[in-house]
């Protein structure tokens, strides 16, 4: 793809203030189903069209196996009611165990040129080691270690939004996981 003109290379998204330092954070729980988990995401304003080079995003600790998460774009209309999927593919990464912070940064294989609007940058664990998970969640609850199937992240204060369920209603959230998008800015 080709576009004339001159660029600019401007954040999209920034992550917000960090908050507690690394004792505030966001725990995400593998589930069950085809949903492993919620979906959450910050809201980035375009006045100008914009070319997605670079997403990044920390994880101050992982304790499910196999962990896969995905990125995803959508552009918001009629008043933040409809979210439309901008990407062909969402954007996965693999997210291995660790106990220490990791950060990521990513491109999108395909070409992401925004118009100008409102879009909601998510962020959601889709899969992860089944087995790990079915014996995770056939121990009785009271028998669990809840440090385990765990996903961490620190809290940013931004406003963002939640989704519970797939296509499920977008709730606001006053907090998020910090993620940063890059790019370029079309003048």
């Amino acid at each position: 793809m080709f576009i004339g003109g001159n660029t600019k290379e401007k954040y999209l998204l920034k992550p917000g203030t960090k908050i507690l330092g690394n004792k505030g954070i966001i725990e995400f729980v593998a589930k069950s189903g085809s949903t492993k988990g919620v979906e959450i995401g910050s809201v980035a304003k375009t006045k100008k069209p914009f070319l997605v080079k670079d997403i990044q995003f920390g994880i101050y600790r992982n304790t499910i196996p196999d962990c896969v998460v995905s990125v995803n774009i959508y552009r918001i209309e009629e008043k933040d009611k409809d979210f439309i999927n901008v990407l062909r593919s969402p954007i996965y990464v693999n997210v291995a165990e660790s106990s220490e912070p990791k950060n990521f940064h990513m491109s999108p294989e395909e070409t992401v040129l925004l118009e100008p609007g409102k879009y909601f940058i998510s962020f959601q664990i889709v899969d992860c080691d089944e087995e790990s998970l079915q014996a995770y969640l056939s121990t009785p609850e009271t028998e669990r270690d809840h440090s385990k199937m765990r996903l961490s992240s620190n809290i940013y204060l931004k406003s963002s939004y939640i989704r519970k369920a797939a296509l499920g209603k977008m709730e606001h959230m006053p907090v998020n996981i910090g993620m940063v998008v890059k790019g370029l800015e079309y003048q």
